[in-house]
């Protein structure tokens, strides 16, 4: 199993977002109330949005 980590600290508007996500190999459900960030975090991964930091890792190598 691959070992993964991603942080990302996003500012748009008034909402800031400061996240940290890690898992392994298993699926991942991210889940939260409307407006929480879910879909932001997700963009931030996909280099959507402009990130004030990010920092993904996959098996021990950092990709950012």
């Amino acid at each position: 199993m691959t070992a993964w980590s991603a942080q990302v600290q996003v500012q748009l508007g008034g909402f800031s977002l400061d996240a940290h996500v890690a898992g392994d190999a298993a699926p991942l459900a991210l889940v939260g109330p409307n407006g929480s960030g879910k879909s932001t975090f997700l963009r931030a991964l996909a280099g959507a949005v402009p990130v004030r930091a990010a920092e993904i890792v996959v098996g021990g190598r950092c990709l950012t």
